[in-house]
């Protein structure tokens, strides 16, 4: 983690000793050799370092994830998404040719579809907003890493019309461990 507004100094600091993958909300992800761990976090622009903390699948509660909501009376009350852009976000990514929310997607963002063979629970969580919204559009987000969800999340905000995001994922240990995040 960057100190405050240090983040483009910090991302300098891990460049020059390795690489920079991804940079948000005052942190930096990348990757250093060992040996140089040390000197990295030393640097002034540095306020911690610490490995990336990786996303955990939240339950979604069973096969048919419906029940846990009010589908029937969203739907009794005229509620399908219309007009309503939600965006899916889930670590395992995302079965691309699901029938059930195909034709709602219309955009896909990060990498763990093609590269994660286990695209369940990110799929099971589409499904279910779909469900949900059958009229809503679908954003499908994968990410891998809590730096990649921040800035996904900045992504969302700033550059769609996204009206809902929904995120089944938990970090544990992300911020810097001393009861300041």
């Amino acid at each position: 983690l960057a100190t405050e507004g240090h983040t483009d100094d910090a991302a300098t600091v891990l460049s020059s000793y390795g690489s920079v993958s991804e940079q948000a909300d005052g942190r930096v992800t990348g990757s250093v050799p060992t040996n140089a761990v040390t000197d990295v976090a030393n640097a002034s622009s540095v306020r911690f370092v610490k490995q990336p903390s990786r996303g955990y699948q939240l339950d979604t509660g069973g096969e048919d994830e419906t029940n846990v909501t009010t589908v029937q009376t969203l739907s009794n009350g005229g509620y399908t998404g219309s007009g309503t852009t939600v965006a899916v976000i889930d670590r395992s990514g995302f079965n691309v040719d699901d029938p059930v929310y195909g034709d709602q997607v219309i955009e896909r963002r990060g990498t763990n579809d093609e590269d994660n063979l286990d695209t369940s629970h990110g799929t099971e969580t589409a499904e279910t907003v779909a469900q949900i919204a059958p009229d809503a559009n679908l954003i499908l987000v994968s990410v891998d890493s809590y730096t990649e969800l921040q800035s996904e999340i900045d992504y969302l905000r700033t550059e769609t019309s996204t009206d809902v995001i929904s995120i089944s994922i938990g970090y544990f240990n992300v911020g810097p461990l001393d009861g300041t995040a």
